[in-house]
């Protein structure tokens, strides 16, 4: 609990009551919640194990809320990596100003 921020529902709950525990609900939503958020799994994935029909759509608007940091490193990881794959002999061998405006033969 140390790791809830102040203000998550959860730990206002345990401060009400102590004694307060997870019920099977809550248990199918948190497992939802850390797949999608921390496991990173894609939300049809998550879907087909709880058994929803619509894809992943209900999955996206009730579990999808990553922590703020996670959420920007997720970011920043899809802009690192590369986003073009070269086409087999399509490698450049020569300059562009060997090859003219438009690539072929000077």
């Amino acid at each position: 609990m140390s790791q809830l921020p102040e203000t998550h529902h959860l730990r206002r709950r345990l401060l009400d009551d102590p004694d307060d525990r997870f019920d099977f609900y809550e248990l199918r939503h948190f497992g939802a919640s850390y797949m999608l958020n921390e496991l990173e799994l894609e939300p049809w994935v998550i879907a087909e194990q709880l058994r929803h029909t619509d894809g992943g759509r209900l999955v996206l608007e009730l579990y999808g809320h990553p922590d703020r940091n996670k959420a920007i490193d997720r970011m920043r990881r899809a802009y690192a990596e590369p986003t073009v794959t070269p086409i087999r002999g399509t490698a450049r061998t020569r300059s562009g100003a060997d090859r003219g405006l438009f690539g072929g033969r000077p």
